[in-house]
């Protein structure tokens, strides 16, 4: 097998950007170094680095601009180098295939992002590739502190769920809407943060989710629900007192003291789905989950190796297209939940639990096969071009 090589152009481990371009893809407070050759590491994927960008794969790290910035990102890069891959490990570069139609013009640069296409067409020169799998088990990418076992086979649990929502979109505000229409908010642990104002702009995008008929005493909730937080919550706190993305970290009651977790992934795409650490982390806890997230998030989980926990939920919502009746749906089965149920299959929860985090985290799983493919599926791409 020919060997890998991964250009750098000054110090290795570093962005390979020109400066006027480093502060505005920060994602880490360490903010020059990239992630490309840890995903390479932790896939099991030998390299080697080379100054020769003709003898090398060029990585360009988009990092966590806004996506406007794209296209005349691709176009500086396309024409400083021969061909590169323009990708980020953090954020969705593609929403639609209609938000990179412009790549056309650009047959010498691939784009790479954790967007998986949820249809087997894709545009051509777009690869998506789970990157969140690979940063939540290398501590390069992500400290994370998971709980080392939970005993599911515990029932008297003080509440049912947790649903954790650290930031506004308009999904988590529908999804919150319909949990305190039904009350669940005081008998579960539950967080939200509303938005910081009301315009006509944040009315518009939580409309365009419901239905023309809907009621519309949700404008004056969108105005009037409080944040939510929860107790000890470190969350992205790092001792300078900012943010960051590296470290993970959730108290323990969330997993011991609740049955399973109602997880409010990122929902921002009708054609492609993503995996964050929204849904990893109950993942790595061996906790059971149902999803609030992008059409067929669950499906894809399976084709990733994970088992859904079907006898505890229905999941024919996934394949539903319109997000407003997959909350609808997860809520319903929120109300509706037996607790005496999660006592009669508790066993079966158990192996599926244990089963999807060594799939996570065994390094010779069906996910790493299946990852490893996939990069080098895109080291075959970048030699193609």
């Amino acid at each position: 097998m020919t060997t890998i090589k991964l250009y750098y152009k000054n110090i290795i481990g570093e962005n390979n950007l020109e400066p006027e371009d480093i502060d505005q893809s920060l994602i880490w407070y360490f903010n020059k170094l990239t992630s490309i050759h840890n995903v390479f590491d932790s896939c099991g994927i030998e390299y080697e680095w080379t100054q020769d960008p003709n003898q090398g794969i060029v990585f360009i790290d988009f990092g966590s601009r806004t996506t406007r910035d794209l296209e005349t990102f691709v176009d500086k890069y396309s024409k400083l180098y021969n061909k590169c891959i323009v990708f980020s490990s953090q954020e969705p570069l593609v929403i639609s295939d209609s938000s990179i139609d412009f790549l056309e013009q650009y047959p010498n640069v691939i784009l790479l992002d954790s967007m998986l296409s949820i249809y087997d067409d894709h545009v051509e020169r777009h690869y998506g590739f789970p990157f969140f799998f690979v940063r939540m088990v290398n501590n390069y990418l992500n400290l994370i502190e998971p709980l080392p076992r939970l005993h599911i086979n515990t029932y008297n649990k003080p509440f049912n769920f947790n649903n954790l929502k650290s930031r506004w979109t308009q999904d988590k505000f529908l999804l919150h809407y319909f949990l305190v229409k039904h009350n669940l908010h005081d008998k579960n642990i539950i967080s939200y943060q509303p938005p910081k104002e009301i315009n006509d702009d944040i009315i518009h995008h939580v409309s365009k989710l419901l239905p023309k008929n809907f009621n519309n005493d949700w404008v004056e909730k969108l105005k009037t629900l409080p944040a939510m937080s929860l107790e000890n919550d470190n969350l992205e706190i790092v001792d300078n007192g900012g943010r960051t993305p590296v470290r993970r970290w959730h108290p323990p009651y969330i997993y011991t003291d609740t049955l399973f977790s109602l997880i409010s992934e990122n929902v921002n795409s009708t054609e492609y789905n993503w995996f964050s650490e929204k849904t990893m982390l109950p993942i790595l806890n061996g906790h059971p989950f149902i999803c609030v997230a992008n059409q067929g998030h669950h499906l894809m989980l399976e084709e990733y190796g994970f088992k859904m926990y079907d006898e505890l939920f229905d999941f024919n919502f996934d394949a539903e297209h319109s997000l407003f009746e997959r909350i609808n749906n997860i809520v319903e089965q929120m109300v509706n939940f037996d607790k005496s149920k999660y006592r009669n299959i508790s066993d079966n929860l158990q192996k599926k639990s244990l089963h999807n985090k060594t799939n996570l985290t065994n390094t010779n799983s069906f996910l790493w096969k299946k990852c490893r493919t996939k990069l080098l599926q895109t080291v075959e791409a970048y030699n193609g071009l």
